[in-house]
């Protein structure tokens, strides 16, 4: 896979996203959603390696915005890896058992991480 076809998707995911009221860009490679349980996805490229990571809003910096209550269970974060491929001129992703153009995938993540976040919201409500 070449770094323009992964530049494009983190770009066509950024311009969705800027037509979206309720996710911000944080960084080229992570965007957010800011709210009482912030919650972030993190695109990550090594080598030809591709992988979406949801988790909570500054999981990097480890506990800083987050306590844990003794005994529980950590918060859910969650990975998502793609493949990428080359057909008739044009690059699809594989994400699971699918395959989606650019366009699609970047809509497709963007439906995923708002799933992730209610399904977090709702890990906040039954602790």
């Amino acid at each position: 896979m070449t770094a323009p076809d992964w530049q494009y998707f983190l770009d066509t995911v950024r311009s969705l996203v800027e037509h979206d009221s309720e996710i911000k860009v944080i960084t080229p490679q992570k965007i957010a959603i800011i709210n009482v349980q912030s919650v972030q996805a993190c695109f990550i490229s090594d080598n030809e390696d591709y992988s979406i990571r949801f988790e909570r809003f500054g999981h990097e910096a480890g506990f800083v915005n987050y306590e844990p209550t003794p005994g529980s269970q950590p918060p859910p974060r969650k990975t998502l890896h793609l493949e990428h491929h080359l057909g008739q001129g044009e690059s699809f992703w594989r994400l699971e058992t699918q395959t989606y153009t650019t366009q699609n995938l970047a809509r497709i993540i963007i439906q995923k991480f708002k799933n992730f976040y209610d399904e977090y919201k709702l890990f906040y409500a039954l602790r």
